[in-house]
C-alpha cells in the first residue's frame, strides 16, 4: 500500500491559505506544475499603496496586498513575452495557531516565483505551499532543473525525442505530473492527449528504470498516477512472495503497449469552461 502514497502529492494544490501551516510545502517542480505562471527574476520596487483584496474566491473579508514589481528575467512557464509582473503579498501567520509565515518579497531580492493569477484585482499571488525560491549558490542546481523544465514546456514533443534517455524520461515524467496534477479549488474537466505524444510518453516510462530514486520526477510515480493500474489488466495484479509489484506493473505496461493499450490516450485535467 505505501507505492500507493507516493502519488497523492500530484494532487495537492488549494489556493486557500488555511492550513498551510499544518503541511509541507511543495517540491519546486510541482510548484511549477501547480501554479498559472513560473517566472525568474528581480524585485525591482514594492508600490507604496496596498491593494484590498480577497485572499482567495470564497473569503469574506479583504486583506491588504502589499504589490512587488518584478522584472522577468527567464520564463519557466507561461511567461512568454512579459518583461515585468505584479506580485501581491501580506506579512502575517496563518490565523491556525501554526508558524506558518505567507512569504514575502524585497526590492532587490532574485527570486525564482511560482505565482497563481488573483481572480479579481490584475496581480499574482503565491499559490499556498509554493514560496518563492530564492537565488543563491545553494539553490543553483535547482534552479537548472526548473530551467530544464521550462524546455521542455516550450516544446514537449521535442523533448520527448530527445537523444539522451535521461531527458526524454524527465519530459515524460514531468509532462504527466502537469496533465495530472491540478488544482482542487478550480472546476477541471478531462481532455485526451494527443494519440502520439500519449504513446511516446507510456514507450518511455515503460523502457526507463523505476527503480532509480527521484522525489519528483519518479518513473513509477508518473505512471501510478495515470490512473492505469485501477484498468483491469494492471489491477489484477498481485505479486507472490518475493516479487516487486513495481516490476510487475512495467512487464505488463510493455505487454499492453504492443497489444490493447497502442491506441490509449492519457487523460489530463484542464480548466472547466465557465
Amino acid at each position: 500500500m505505501r507505492s500507493f502514497l507516493l502519488a497523492v502529492p500530484l494532487f495537492l494544490g488549494a489556493t486557500t491559505l488555511v492550513r498551510a501551516d499544518r503541511m509541507a510545502d511543495h517540491s519546486p517542480l510541482m510548484r511549477v506544475v501547480l501554479s498559472d505562471v513560473t517566472v525568474i527574476g528581480e524585485v525591482t520596487s514594492l508600490e507604496t499603496e496596498t491593494i484590498e483584496a480577497k485572499v482567495h474566491p470564497t473569503a469574506k473579508e479583504k486583506t491588504a496586498f502589499t504589490i512587488a514589481v518584478v522584472k522577468v528575467e527567464t520564463n519557466i512557464r507561461s511567461a512568454k513575452g512579459i518583461t515585468h509582473i505584479k506580485v501581491g503579498f501580506f506579512p502575517g501567520s496563518s490565523g491556525t495557531g501554526g508558524t506558518y509565515k505567507f512569504p514575502t518579497l524585497k526590492a532587490g531580492q532574485k527570486v525564482c516565483l511560482f505565482l497563481n493569477k488573483h481572480p479579481d484585482d490584475g496581480f499574482y499571488i503565491f499559490p499556498a505551499l509554493a514560496p518563492p525560491l530564492e537565488i543563491t549558490d545553494a539553490s543553483k542546481a535547482t534552479v537548472e532543473r526548473l530551467k530544464l523544465a521550462a524546455t521542455i514546456f516550450e516544446n514537449p514533443d521535442e523533448a520527448l525525442k530527445a537523444e539522451k534517455a535521461e531527458r526524454r524520461v524527465a519530459a515524460a515524467c514531468l509532462l504527466v505530473m502537469h496533465y495530472r496534477s491540478h488544482n482542487p479549488t478550480r472546476a477541471v474537466v478531462s481532455e485526451a492527449v494527443p494519440l502520439e505524444q500519449s504513446q511516446a510518453i507510456l514507450r518511455i516510462l515503460a523502457d526507463a528504470d523505476w527503480a532509480r530514486p527521484d522525489l519528483d520526477l519518479g518513473v513509477s510515480q508518473a505512471f501510478m498516477s495515470l490512473g492505469l493500474t485501477e484498468q483491469p489488466k494492471f489491477a489484477k495484479i498481485q505479486p507472490n512472495a518475493g516479487e516487486n509489484l513495481k516490476t510487475l506493473w512495467q512487464a505488463e505496461l510493455k505487454r499492453w503497449l504492443a497489444e490493447d493499450g497502442k491506441s490509449y490516450q492519457i487523460q489530463k485535467f484542464v480548466p472547466k469552461a465557465k
